[in-house]
């Protein structure tokens, strides 16, 4: 089989972590092969919080992306849910989310440090 056959090529963006596993799994059902690239800091985001605020791309080999795309198309019929996101309500739920990851994140750090900055400060360390 030619290289080019075998170059990943991007079969769709998903906006969360749950619809992405579903897509996945399925794929894997079907033994298709994947790769999933987390977009952004997305890796480490769900390692740390458990969540991806920045979406999930999906890759297949170029000679599967037909079979692929079927699958993806079945299951976005089933749910009647988009599974891309390339509408402007997803980029909408997707920047809301990354505000409430950053507001979290300030929350978690900022508070902690800001107490022990008063701490010093009340015993004169600073």
């Amino acid at each position: 089989m030619p290289i080019d056959l075998m170059e990943p090529v991007l079969l769709c963006s998903i906006a969360d972590d749950v619809n992405a596993t579903i897509l996945v799994a399925t794929l894997e059902e079907n033994e298709i092969p994947i790769v999933v690239k987390k977009q952004k800091a997305g890796g480490y985001l769900s390692i740390y919080m458990g969540m991806n605020a920045y979406g999930v791309d999906i890759y297949v080999p170029a000679y599967m992306l037909d079979n692929a795309q079927m699958i993806l198309n079945g299951i976005t019929s089933d749910t009647g849910d988009p599974v891309e996101q390339d509408d402007g309500e997803s980029n909408r739920s997707a920047k809301n989310r990354r505000i409430k990851m950053w507001l979290l994140l300030a929350i978690m750090f900022g508070v902690p440090l800001l107490l022990v900055y008063l701490a010093a400060l009340l015993f004169g360390i600073i």
